[in-house]
Order: C-alpha cells, then sequence, then structure tokens
C-alpha cells in the first residue's frame, strides 16, 4: 500500500516542478534573460566539450602515429645521415651530463666517435648515452677522463674566451 501512496505523489510533484520551472523562464520581466543565460551556458558547455573532445583527439592521433614511426624504424633500421646522428648523440649527452663541456661528437655511418676531455665519473654514462641513440652501431671512446675540477676549469676559460 506505502508504493501505491507513493506512486501517487509521483505525478503531483512532477507538475509541480515543471510549473516552477515554467513560472521561472516564463516570467515576464526577468525570463526572457533567464532563458538566454541559460542558452549561453549550454553553448559554452558545448563549445568547450568539443575543444576538449578534439585536442584529445588530436594528442591521441599523435602519439598513436608516433608510437607507429618508432615501430617501422625499430624494424626498417634505416640509415641516417652523419648530422642527424650526431645531432641526437649530442641531444642525449645533453640530458644524461650535466655540462657537455668540450665533449666533440663526430659520426660515420653509424659509428660516433666522441673527444675531449670529460669528468672521470661521468665518462660512462655518456658512452652509455651514446650508444642509446637510434641509429648507432658503435661508440668509439677517444674521451680522456679528468679530474672533474680540471674540466670545470677548462669549460669557463673556453666560454670566458669564446
Amino acid at each position: 500500500m506505502n508504493n501505491d501512496r507513493r506512486s501517487s505523489y509521483v505525478p503531483m510533484v512532477a507538475g509541480a516542478l515543471s510549473g516552477a520551472v515554467a513560472m521561472y523562464f516564463l516570467d515576464p520581466r526577468l525570463g526572457h534573460r533567464r532563458r538566454v543565460l541559460v542558452r549561453d551556458q549550454i553553448r559554452h558547455l558545448a563549445r568547450a566539450a568539443l575543444n576538449y573532445g578534439t585536442g584529445a583527439a588530436i594528442d591521441l592521433f599523435q602519439r598513436t602515429r608516433g608510437l607507429g614511426y618508432e615501430i617501422v624504424r625499430a624494424y626498417r633500421n634505416l640509415p641516417v645521415s652523419d648530422d642527424v646522428l650526431v645531432a641526437r648523440v649530442r641531444s642525449l649527452l645533453g640530458h644524461h651530463l650535466p655540462q657537455m663541456g668540450m665533449i666533440e661528437v663526430t659520426a660515420a655511418g653509424d659509428e660516433v666517435t666522441l673527444s675531449g676531455p670529460i669528468a672521470q665519473s661521468h665518462l660512462q654514462t655518456a658512452l652509455r648515452a651514446a650508444a642509446q641513440a637510434p641509429g648507432v652501431r658503435l661508440v668509439h671512446n677517444q674521451l680522456f677522463p679528468q679530474a672533474k675540477a680540471v674540466v670545470a676549469a677548462d669549460e669557463h676559460r673556453q666560454s670566458a674566451v669564446g
């Protein structure tokens, strides 16, 4: 019997709510303003959802395309120019070393040569980073390890001159 009473109140409450909403929006003095505000808010939300969806779709597309390029590159193992290889190695060295200083990077085919002074503590890090660059098959080590203070002094002296 309780369900019957509750179900008889539902149409009455729904009618009262729809009447209140109608009075709110059809009010002769403020109804137009309220309708325009609701319309503007709906347009804003629709535009924001479209922009968010578009941005997310573009991001997903670019990530998928990048993954596809990496997969193709891994299986093709296409040769790259020496300049590109040097740029890749220098970029990785820049990420792994606090200062690249006077390290010179040269490339011939898929072999890279590192030369110049380097702090003893950074030698292995530099060699590993260079070997990780895409397209590098072999790293020739012509680095000469030095005490950190000597390398820092050489870097400072070179930056003051150049």
